[in-house]
């Protein structure tokens, strides 16, 4: 940590002998008064400032006009301040400095009075006394470093680097001697630290013990330099610093951490044996140490990264049972995790179990249950490790290497669950915190993964392509290049393919992707007829990886992706070759499939009915997955015949229990997709019937649902989205069935039913895309049920929680209605303006219409707020027919504006193009009552501009064209005749 030395010397050391006894005599007054300072100030120089305060305090009280008050009153200040009473301090100083303000010792007392303030954590108040005294004190040998020096300290604390490094620097250049010259100069250092200047920073650190070798910081800069150097990987330097702390300040209290940072350096250097020695030097030579209790731990580290796990576990385990529990719960990480080099998996879970449950444990505890979450990925969990992964984001973890870590395992969680969307956020939030982090290259090859398997392939590319610019640890690199591979051999672009795999297996042979890599290759070049460079290939393949499974299982990947990406000639050659090298086992009968799917897709039904026949042979049902694969890809591209054929054989095949509801499933959606909605039910409710317990079940209700609602038979289909709401709440399937029925209640008028409906899925967190619509709908709901602030609060849900949802424009538009409803006008005004300002695209056909809205309701708030000039800037855009009613309106709202200003002409010129344009919409009522309203306003205007007969011909226009509306009855009164009720 920064040393800060307090008074290096006293501020008024001066003033001890300021005054010498005089030679002539003295009144018996003024040497009782004389007596009186000198006995306070011994006391002061005995440091007993409680007594000196007591004895100074004495003085003035009883001797006021004498001529040293002032000086009195610095001294009590100063006593105050080295018994750290910063207000009594102050008040002393500001008391004698009002006393006296021009005094000798005016500089003197600033310093005082700002290093009171400065202590007291008052730096802004601290900083213009200190200025001050540096002006006075600029020629003077012995005040001036101090106000200098204090006056850097003060810029340091507002974190004003430049200004302190000049104060600092001026200590250190003009007043060299000086005692402050030392702890400028190792302040200065912090100063090139905190500006982010390490290299300056070290320099400076170390010409301390250089220039002032016995000044009282000099050892603590040296371990400052040291510690810099090893973070710049300086390593002889930081070396040499650390063994001049011991060599030249042999036994002093930095020796420890000297001897400990020799220990790191070998540690960085990865000189594990030299590191262990160093460590076990610190227990040796310094046992009453702070630093002596972790050397156990440091050695047990050098154990593991020697990759000699049972030793550094023998270690860890030890140190587990230490009596510190901060020396335990480390221990007990680190021999989790030497547990699980030594695959000891359960006994290592079981230490991370226990150390992520211990209430105290703070962030290890977070990165237990980190490490939990990666072992349930590594056994097939990945539902499970989202699971904890959250835990860990949801403790808001202050160590960003945490949060990193918990974000990728979410994402690849996610991913694992084929929940690519939700994985990609991820991803992308460990790119954006830290583009140059640890994590942020694999986390971009997560992203990219992503892509591909989403069929983005040019996404994928795009990703990559940068990523690859940049410098990479080998096995990040050779998983890069191995998916940008794939991706261009995806997008058929062979040539930019090509490189990118061989730099795989030439440059990372070893790597767990050359494999892959290989068998990619080798598909390109046979595609490309490369027949001698294919037979290399190949003998790599098989040669240098072929006594691996990952031979076998890269071909068969290999064929797999060829076969997705529509290959079907070339995936059967991988399929038949697979075949070749792998005569038995679960590879055999996967390429048996791949092959079958293969010739399903092309029709070549002999070929299939062979192959299908060898699959008769596959052990646990391995042809009914085949026929369920098949029918799959049938499905797909829409042969529902075939696919309905394939599902039912596979249901004849023998199927394994549980996959029996997935083909049935698969049969009713068939049914249903041909139409034939009973057969579809049928099949449905025997499912559910046989399998109650059946993961399938809740697909099954949905889809027996929408099979009913197709079959126009919706009171049958409400009960099954019922019980399926009802039944699996917490499904995501739940949650949508709940959704449809709100949808049906608000259909029907029911918006209290509707409401709770649409609440309920908008608060689960398992609803997904459908959460920003209940939201939506919830908002309608209170809004025909005129609950205004609620309305706008489930509004704006929308609009603060889901940015990207096609609902937002509405939700800001509908959100600022219904605050325009309850008179909240600053809000709605807010919301209004950000809808109002859109430009929609020439073809857009929604966002227009919410625009003109947005606008009539914005010209509505600022008509309240007293604003009608803006009102009608707002709504002109908006005078036309385009808008149909709201155009009409529109235009009254501004007539009305302008009327109200008293802009008669402007106002009638509005009013007259509402009656015209809108006169001849005599059909729709809402719009001519407006026409009417607009044509009596008119006559209104005329009148006020004293037009009378203009204004009577207007009257009687709304007269003649309106008659029957409450606008001609007002137009009759205005023209003197009686007017007859409609």
């Amino acid at each position: 940590m920064r040393q800060l030395q307090y008074l290096t010397c006293g501020l008024l050391v001066a003033l001890l002998y300021f005054t010498p006894l005089a030679a002539r005599a003295q009144s018996a007054d003024g040497r009782m008064a004389e007596d009186q300072y000198l006995f306070a100030t011994e006391l002061f120089g005995r440091k007993l400032y409680e007594l000196a305060i007591q004895e100074y305090e004495k003085y003035l009280k009883e001797y006021p006009q004498h001529a040293k008050t002032h000086l009195v009153r610095l001294r009590i200040g100063e006593a105050y301040l080295r018994l750290n009473k910063y207000p009594e301090s102050i008040a002393a100083y500001e008391r004698a400095l009002a006393e006296k303000p021009d005094m000798n010792f005016r500089a003197e007392a600033l310093v005082g009075l700002g290093l009171g303030h400065f202590y007291s954590k008052q730096y802004d108040k601290a900083l213009p006394h200190l200025l001050e005294a540096k002006q006075l004190a600029d020629k003077d040998e012995k005040l001036g470093p101090i106000a200098y020096n204090w006056l850097g300290e003060c810029y340091f604390q507002l974190e004003k680097w430049d200004e302190a490094i000049a104060a600092y620097q001026a200590v250190a250049e003009r007043w060299p001697a000086s005692e402050q010259a030392a702890q400028a100069t190792y302040s200065l250092g912090f100063c090139h630290y905190r500006k982010g200047n390490s290299e300056l920073a070290a320099s400076t650190w170390l010409q301390v013990a250089e220039k002032y070798p016995q000044a009282e910081v000099a050892a603590e800069a040296l371990l400052r330099a040291g510690e810099t150097l090893l973070g710049l990987k300086q390593y002889a330097l930081a070396e040499k610093a650390y063994q001049k702390v011991l060599e030249a300040y042999k036994g002093s209290e930095q020796s420890p951490a000297a001897q400990m940072g020799l220990a790191w350096a070998a540690f960085y250097q990865k000189n594990y044996p030299a590191a262990r020695a160093a460590f076990e030097a610190v227990a040796a030579s310094y046992p009453k140490s702070s630093l002596a209790a972790s050397v156990p731990l440091r050695v047990a580290d050098c154990y593991y990264y020697e990759k000699n796990y049972a030793a550094a576990a023998e270690r860890y385990e030890v140190g587990s049972r230490d009596p510190d529990p901060a020396v335990a719960r480390e221990a007990l990480y680190w021999l989790a995790m030497a547990r699980l080099q030594l695959k000891q998996v359960e006994q290592a879970a079981a230490a991370f179990q226990r150390l992520a449950e211990d209430g105290g444990a703070g962030a290890l505890a977070l990165r237990a249950r980190l490490r939990l979450g990666d072992l349930r990925l590594d056994t097939g969990n990945p539902a499970d490790a989202a699971r904890l992964y959250r835990a860990v984001l949801d403790a808001k973890p202050a160590e960003q290497v945490v949060v990193d870590q918990a974000t990728y395992g979410l994402g690849v969680a996610f991913y694992r669950q084929r929940q690519f969307p939700a994985a990609e956020e991820q991803f992308t939030a460990v790119m954006r915190r830290d583009p140059k982090g640890p994590l942020a290259a694999m986390a971009t090859i997560g992203l990219a993964q992503c892509r591909f398997e989403g069929d983005d392939a040019i996404g994928a590319v795009a990703q990559l392509g940068e990523l690859l610019k940049l410098e990479l640890e080998p096995d990040a690199r050779a998983a890069a290049l191995l998916l940008i591979g794939q991706a261009y051999y995806r997008l058929k672009q062979p040539d930019n393919a090509v490189p990118a795999l061989r730099e795989v297996l030439d440059k990372h042979g070893d790597s767990t992707h050359a494999s892959t890599a290989a068998a990619t290759l080798l598909s390109i070049l046979r595609e490309q007829k490369k027949s001698k460079e294919a037979a290399d290939v190949e003998k790599i393949l098989l040669e240098k990886y072929g006594d691996k499974p990952a031979a076998a299982q890269a071909l068969l990947a290999n064929a797999d992706s060829l076969r997705a990406a529509g290959s079907y000639a070339a995936a059967i050659q991988v399929y038949q070759q697979v075949l070749q090298r792998a005569p038995r086992g679960d590879t055999v009968w996967a390429a048996h499939t791949g092959l079958a799917l293969c010739y399903a897709a092309t029709g070549k039904s002999d070929l299939l009915a062979e192959t299908l026949k060898a699959l008769e042979k596959a052990p646990e049902g391995g042809l009914a997955r085949a026929q369920f694969l098949i029918g799959s890809a049938y499905e797909k591209d829409g042969k529902l015949d075939l696919a309905l054929a394939a599902y039912q054989a596979a249901l004849k095949a023998d199927p394994p229990a549980e996959m029996v509801p997935s083909v049935m499933l698969r049969i009713g959606t068939v049914l249903a997709s041909q139409n034939k909605y009973a057969d579809a039910i049928t099949a449905f409710n025997q499912l559910v019937a046989k399998y109650p317990k059946s993961t399938a079940v809740p697909e099954a209700l949905y889809e027996m649902a929408w099979a009913f609602t197709d079959d126009n038979q919706p009171d049958q289909a409400r009960p099954v989205f019922a019980r399926l709401a009802s039944e699996f709440a917490a499904h995501p399937l739940g949650v949508d069935a709940l959704f449809r029925l709100a949808e049906q209640d608000y259909k029907a008028g029911k918006f209290t039913e509707a409401a709770q409906g649409y609440r309920t899925v908008a608060s689960s967190p398992q609803a997904g895309n459908l959460a920003d619509k209940a939201w939506y709908k919830l908002g309608w709901c209170l809004h025909e049920a005129k609950d205004w602030a609620g309305s706008a609060e489930a509004f704006l849900v929308v609009v603060q929680r889901y940015p990207q949802s096609d609902l937002l424009t509405e939700c800001r538009l509908r959100a600022g209605e219904a605050l325009l409803q309850k008179n909240d006008l600053g809000p709605a005004a807010e919301q209004l303006q950000r809808v109002a300002e859109l430009k929609p695209p020439a073809d857009d056909k929604v966002i227009p219409w919410l625009v003109a809205q947005a606008r009539l309701a914005l010209g509505q708030v600022l008509v309240r707020q007293g604003q009608p000039e803006k009102a009608v800037t707002v709504l002109e855009p908006l005078f036309g027919t385009s808008y149909g009613r709201i155009g009409a309106e529109a235009g009254l709202l501004a007539g009305d504006a302008l009327y109200a200003q008293k802009k008669y002409e402007d106002a009638r010129r509005t009013y007259l193009r509402v009656a015209t344009l809108f006169g001849r919409y005599k059909d729709n009522q809402e719009i001519a009552a407006m026409a009417a309203q607009a044509q009596y306003q008119a006559g209104e205007c005329f009148a006020q501009l004293g037009q009378q007969k203009e204004a009577q011909e207007a009257w009687g226009e709304c007269l003649k064209t309106y008659k029957d509306t409450e606008w001609a009855m007002r137009a009759q009164e205005r023209l003197g005749q009686k007017p007859v009720a409609p």
